[in-house]
């Protein structure tokens, strides 16, 4: 059972993603596609910026046209610590570090700016989600792994 954190996480209207592919099979591109199938307001941050298949890239954090109510990161770590200042300084209310796009520099970094992210596999929580992340879900909660 989702935590009241990850419901509150979801129950916000505006989402930005750092690090969204333009591959559609890429893990940041399921989350972008999955959030605006649900009918939010979804910014895709890239460095490469445009517009791709209908999708609009921001090229940067502060070139988003409005603050964010959630943030996913979805970059490696190396990449994820030069926008972390700026995603705190927002006033971002909710963030999310997606498996695999942390390590312990970022998350002391996270720490030092008092931020408190919600970590792991975003899809896995995500309402409406696909039968195969709901069952990944189920066994990470059986043995403890759940998201608090």
């Amino acid at each position: 059972m989702p935590s009241n954190r990850v419901r509150q996480f979801y129950e916000s209207d505006s989402f930005a993603i750092v690090g969204v592919s333009r591959n559609r099979l890429n893990f940041t591109r399921s989350i972008h596609d999955s959030l605006v199938a649900l009918g939010k307001r979804v910014y895709a941050i890239g460095p490469q910026g445009g517009n791709f298949n209908g999708v609009n890239f921001y090229d940067s954090f502060k070139s988003l046209p409005e603050k964010p109510q959630a943030v996913i990161i979805g970059t490696r770590p190396e990449n994820a610590q030069s926008i972390i200042d700026e995603v705190a300084a927002s006033g971002a209310e909710h963030i999310w570090l997606q498996q695999g796009c942390y390590d312990r520099h970022l998350l002391a970094l996270v720490s030092r700016l008092g931020i408190n992210p919600i970590k792991g596999c975003a899809l896995m929580y995500m309402p409406g989600t696909p039968f195969f992340h709901r069952i990944h879900r189920a066994i990470a909660e059986l043995f403890g792994g759940g998201y608090k």
